[in-house]
């Protein structure tokens, strides 16, 4: 089960996201070709997650659900305002909150267990009864431990050391595997790995991809060229480096697709289609939709109103 997104996420030849409308933010969808735009609900919306026939989203510190018809708007329970996560599996839905995640039964909508984890423990993903977690003793961005434990609350305890390499960029769960992303900013240098769901076979998978996403069998992500320039950010040391563009690299052949010349701060792959997100993230820009060739398809529309 992948995580909810931001502001996006994909289900059935369906694009769920937030988009602007007027002087605030709606949410949204429209079909894979950008045609059909819909609008579920006026109010703004983080973490969407489909399931089914049903939308859950969290706005102004509640859990609110929709059908993906834009019927039977419903807000369900206040979960606060910082850190969360949210991901439905269709009879659960589960959700972060400060230092726990709290497990509700979807129907009839009931609050059914809460999981405490530690606040550094960052963005969780479910899969085979498990709920897996990054952790860290100082900050997220340097998350090398992972640990997981059940969904009702059992067997919790640490699960896998990523290498000691740089800080963790990226990590999510496909096809039986976790894959995730280091990035040495100091050496301006990058790796995508995979490790088996016991914790065993670590291994590399790229060495030449700064991985945003894991989809369908396919890396996503960008390319760069290190500069011999450093720039330092606090304590930090990073090396410049300068962009070539964004790719997809099949995990199993190696083959390597060119995407464009985008700079992307997020990618969202679904199948054929690609919603990219240029580094100005938190701009009210439209996000740019490629298909998987690197075609343009165009920018997702605006609401009018």
């Amino acid at each position: 089960m992948a995580p909810s997104e931001d502001c996006y996420v994909f289900s059935d030849g369906w694009i769920y996201f937030r988009a602007v409308s007027g002087d605030g933010y709606a949410v949204c969808r429209m079909r894979e070709d950008l045609s059909g735009l819909e609008k579920l609900a006026d109010s703004g919306g983080y973490y969407l997650s489909v399931a089914g026939d049903a939308l859950y989203f969290i706005v102004s510190g509640q859990i609110r659900r929709v059908g993906v018809d834009g019927k039977g708007l419903k807000t369900l329970a206040p979960v606060g305002d910082w850190d969360n996560t949210l991901i439905s599996t269709g009879d659960y839905v589960y959700v972060r909150s400060g230092d726990k995640i709290l497990r509700y039964r979807a129907d009839p909508w009931k609050k059914v267990g809460s999981i405490p984890v530690r606040k550094t423990d960052t963005a969780f993903e479910i899969a085979d009864g498990w709920i897996y977690l990054a952790g860290s003793d100082d900050t997220a961005r340097s998350s090398r431990t992972f640990y997981r434990v059940r969904t009702d609350g059992s067997d919790r305890g640490k699960w896998f050391e990523a290498p000691n390499y740089g800080s963790l960029t990226m990590w999510t769960i496909w096809g039986g595997k976790m894959y995730y992303g280091l990035e040495d900013s100091a050496r301006g240098t990058a790796q995508l790995r995979r490790v088996n769901l016991d914790g065993t076979q670590d291994e590399l998978v790229l060495e030449d991809l700064w991985a945003r996403w894991i989809r369908g069998g396919w890396a996503y992500g960008t390319r760069f060229v290190s500069r011999p320039e450093i720039t330092t950010w606090g304590d930090e040391q990073s090396r410049m480096y300068d962009t070539q563009g964004a790719y997809r690299v099949n995990l199993e052949t190696g083959e390597s697709q060119y995407l464009g010349g985008h700079d992307i701060f997020s990618m969202r792959p679904a199948g054929e289609i690609i919603v990219l997100e240029e580094d100005d993230a938190w701009s009210d820009a439209p996000p740019a939709v490629i298909r998987a060739d690197g075609t343009e398809l165009g920018f997702a529309p605006r609401l009018t109103a």
